[in-house]
């Protein structure tokens, strides 16, 4: 973080892939998630002609849809009251992360900004469970190319995968390499308690518990290091360590 930014320049750079993400495929995704159509549904008080396809309204996708709605127009409201920008007028889900992503600057330079960018992605992340996106989407990080004129969206890979070339620019790049470095632009990032065990478990690929991070709080295993007024504030990399410690611990015990 520099001395008139909130967040640092990792922090933007991841934010601005995922609000990218939402803006190209995971609005449209979670929106066929709402209202999908099926091959073979159930009873249905409507009956479908021969060339449609019926469809079946999902409550709880629609609940996140709303959520991650509410979410970003609410950033958008308070940097245009803040910052003195226009109101952009009531916008789409993918038009509110469009004109978030070209507002990054002004949203950093705001003390909210670490919250912001904590709930806009875990509004995301429950946006990416709804859609149950294959395992063939795996994001990996940005794309690594150093061109100023071409802005991409982020990398997905397939299991497996150890090459990958960006959809949209063309450069190749090695998944491990790219995991490596998304990994440690996020390590020093502060979350709180019950956002850790999500942020653990998208860093580590498993699951890993709250109630082994709430463990860890109550024992002060974790350090505070910082405080807001939702909470104290814990640094991922102390969690990832606390976590391979433990690993090791219970792979001693097999052995």
């Amino acid at each position: 973080m520099s001395d008139d930014l909130y967040l640092s320049r990792n922090e933007i750079q991841q934010l601005s892939t995922q609000l990218r993400a939402l803006r190209s495929w995971v609005c449209r995704d979670l929106d066929d998630a709402v209202c999908r159509q099926v091959e073979h549904g159930g009873q249905s008080e409507v009956k479908p002609t021969s060339d449609e396809q019926p469809l079946t309204f999902n409550e709880h996708a629609s609940s996140i849809a709303t959520h991650l709605h509410d979410t970003l127009a609410r950033w958008v409201d308070l940097i245009c009251t803040q910052r003195e920008r226009p109101w952009p007028g009531n916008l789409t889900t993918s038009q509110y992360a469009t004109w978030l992503d070209r507002h990054l600057v002004d949203l950093a330079v705001m003390p909210e900004a670490g919250r912001a960018d904590r709930e806009i992605t875990e509004a995301l992340r429950r946006a990416l469970r709804a859609i149950d996106r294959p395992r063939d989407s795996e994001f990996i990080g940005p794309c690594q190319s150093p061109s100023k004129t071409v802005r991409c969206d982020g990398l997905y890979v397939r299991p497996g995968a150890t090459t990958l070339a960006c959809s949209l620019c063309g450069m190749r790049s090695d998944v491990e390499k790219v995991r490596e470095q998304t990994n440690r632009a996020v390590a020093d990032r502060l979350y709180l308690s019950h956002e850790l065990s999500s942020a653990l478990s998208i860093i580590t690929g498993t699951k890993v518990p709250f109630e082994r991070v709430r463990n860890w709080v109550r024992r002060n295993k974790l350090s505070v290091v910082s405080s807001t007024a939702d909470g104290d504030l814990y640094r991922l990399s102390d969690a990832l360590e606390l976590l391979q410690r433990s690993q090791e611990r219970q792979r001693g015990k097999a052995s």
